[in-house]
């Protein structure tokens, strides 16, 4: 296991992360490339974008922006019912999985469900976390 996957593993219960040698590990020591091809590969970077563009080919995004969504609160539908979330990294992992089971308002339920082993959903998270 790469020092990078080693420290996102252990860090995901205390909330940080850090290598096994107990050094911090910052944006700097992700993998940046490797969970942006992820999601091209899973084509989460045709629905959403990072950047916070509030256009994605010329027309609004069919997804939420992933720029700063990490910690802030929004509005979801679940069973017809609207209930006020906070997108922490539990609120990711369930959308990226399950992600009929919340509904942000003022999107469609489009997305389907995104198979991903626990390094690729640890790395993507990890990496939406810089954004």
């Amino acid at each position: 296991m790469n020092k990078t996957i080693a420290g996102l593993c252990l860090g995901i219960a205390a909330g940080s992360f850090f290598f096994l040698d107990g050094s911090p590990a910052g944006a700097s020591d992700l993998d940046v490339a490797g969970a942006r091809k992820i999601m091209q590969d899973k084509l989460c970077l045709t629905c959403h974008t990072t950047d916070g563009a509030e256009t994605l080919n010329g027309a609004p995004p069919l997804g939420p922006t992933l720029k700063g969504i990490l910690g802030s609160k929004t509005t979801v539908v679940v069973e017809g019912a609207e209930t006020t979330v906070t997108i922490d990294e539990a609120y990711l992992r369930k959308a990226i999985l399950k992600p009929m089971a919340e509904i942000k308002k003022g999107y469609n339920p489009i997305m389907a469900p995104l198979p991903m082993t626990d390094e690729q959903l640890d790395l993507v998270i990890a990496y939406i976390k810089t954004l």
